[in-house]
């Protein structure tokens, strides 16, 4: 018992972290990893997974595929921190399967998730109705950087509600509360003004109704719950002009973002054909991907390719997508056996319908890369595959365990390291801006004496400070180059 509530507290902490802190430089952002992996290594849990879980041996294969890719990286460090936030995948599964929670609470543990997305919901209509000057203009993207993200989430929020809010036998109080959450949702997605998580929602619903056709009441209060709904998305396209942007994808000579979006997949593929096996190291797209860029084309930032096995695919080579699609072929297996058993409840229809949803944004932006939606999908993913009737046998247990918790305590003292390094780089960079010179070169020596000898930055910003001076000390310049070349080869 005490280990599933404190499993339960980790869960909902990681998950509170990872929607304040977005910024990967930010050390904050490694506090799931480091909160999940507490978890696994002081309970005693390890034991307990079980080893005839495919979704389980393919998360751990993928999640070794990325750390393997990042041992030959040419920027260690970036590596480094990269897979330690991205742990927070496999690692999460983990606790909820480690955990074991009975159905209800694993039900409480998931809704406590999504009703965060009636909150996110009203906050994106009022982002672009009630307050002045948001940041993405006419689209609400709180809390997330990028409105996509938030339209992704919403769209994760409200899909699972669905085939509740259509049930014959629920209750009216209950049944105009989900239609409302759902209303508020839908509202909140459009504000967003995101193509992907229309597309994503309206394949979600398809998917509901392919499962729950028989389960699903031809009644007056169904078709009131839908047209509810449908007024409210309606409101919102007609507010935001949302349909307009929709339809320019068919515009004449396309949608720059689409363009964009064509232009950074054709640059990834090539770039993934030169290292398909081993890539070039996780993290690292960013710091490759200039030469390969289209000139006029690509309009994005380059931090990422928008389609996340892509993305694995040119970081760790071409093992890493498969591993990912085979776990979602085996999840689809499963889900569409349950379904022809009639052993797929109407909450569990709607978890598909997430997670088809999640899929095919995964194609078209980078959720997966983002650690809320790591945490959501794992549970749903949990809570759709059933867990196995064989019992793992006691050695089998152990070479498991064994191994997994020595890799956890490593990763963990690793993660301190990188932590401390990332707050002297920001120590570094709040003293620059607050134009206090003595406290930024007290931040940028502790930076270059302190932080970890692969993390470049302060050592370009040593040079920078440096060359700035009227008399350069040029004895101290190249061997700062030198150091730098040594640790980050490229």
């Amino acid at each position: 018992m005490i280990a599933q509530v404190t499993a339960a507290v980790a869960l909902v902490l990681s998950f509170m972290i990872g929607m304040w802190v977005q910024d990967a430089s930010d050390p904050k952002l490694l506090l799931p990893f480091v909160i999940l992996s507490a978890w696994l290594a002081g309970s005693g849990r390890l034991l307990k997974l079980p080893l005839r879980d495919p979704a389980l041996l393919g998360l751990v294969l993928l999640w070794l595929l990325w750390g393997v890719s990042g041992l030959h990286s040419e920027f260690p460090f970036n590596s480094k921190v990269t897979w330690l936030i991205m742990s927070t995948l496999p690692v999460s599964y983990m606790v909820w399967r480690a955990a074991d929670f009975s159905a209800n609470v694993q039900k409480r543990l998931l809704w406590f998730f999504l009703a965060s997305g009636i909150f996110y919901g009203i906050s994106a209509v009022a982002e672009i109705t009630v307050l002045p000057n948001p940041v993405w203009g006419t689209r609400a993207s709180f809390p997330f950087l990028d409105p996509n993200m938030l339209g992704i989430y919403l769209s994760l929020s409200l899909l699972p509600l669905v085939p509740l809010a259509l049930q014959k036998e629920m209750k009216l109080p209950l049944r105009l509360f989900l239609v409302l959450a759902i209303a508020l949702m839908t509202a909140g997605m459009i504000a967003t003004q995101s193509r992907s998580a229309f597309l994503g929602t309206a394949g979600g619903l398809g998917l509901i109704g392919l499962l729950s056709w028989r389960t699903i009441p031809r009644t007056k209060p169904t078709l009131i719950t839908l047209g509810v709904i449908s007024a409210a998305g309606m409101s919102m396209l007609a507010y935001t002009g949302f349909l307009k942007r929709f339809v320019s994808v068919f515009a004449n000579g396309g949608d720059r973002d689409v363009v964009s979006r064509f232009s950074i997949w054709h640059s990834a593929l090539e770039m993934s054909m030169i290292h398909p096996l081993t890539g070039f190291g996780f993290g690292t797209f960013s710091l490759y991907y200039p030469p390969f860029r289209e000139p006029g084309v690509d309009n994005s930032a380059g931090w990422w390719v928008h389609m996340d096995p892509l993305q694995w695919a040119v970081e760790s080579g071409w093992l890493a997508p498969l591993c990912f699609y085979a776990v979602v072929i085996y999840l689809g297996v499963k889900i569409w056996q349950r379904c022809r058993a009639k052993d797929l409840t109407p909450l569990q229809a709607g978890f598909a319908a997430a997670l088809l949803s999640l899929f095919f944004n995964a194609h078209t932006a980078y959720p997966l890369h983002v650690v809320p939606f790591m945490l959501i999908a794992s549970g749903m993913m949990v809570a759709l595959l059933p867990r196995s009737a064989v019992e793992t046998t006691k050695r089998c247990s152990y070479a498991f365990a064994v191994p997994m918790l020595m890799a956890l305590l490593c990763m963990l003292s690793v993660t301190l390291t990188s932590g401390a390094t990332l707050a002297l780089w920001n120590g570094v960079n709040d003293a620059r801006h607050s134009e206090n010179r003595e406290k930024f070169q007290t931040m940028l020596a502790q930076c270059l004496e302190r932080g970890d000898p692969s993390f470049a930055f302060c050592k370009f910003m040593a040079i920078e400070t440096l060359l700035k001076n009227e008399d350069p000390p040029s004895d101290k310049i190249p061997a700062l180059i030198e150091k730098s070349r040594y640790h980050n080869p490229m």
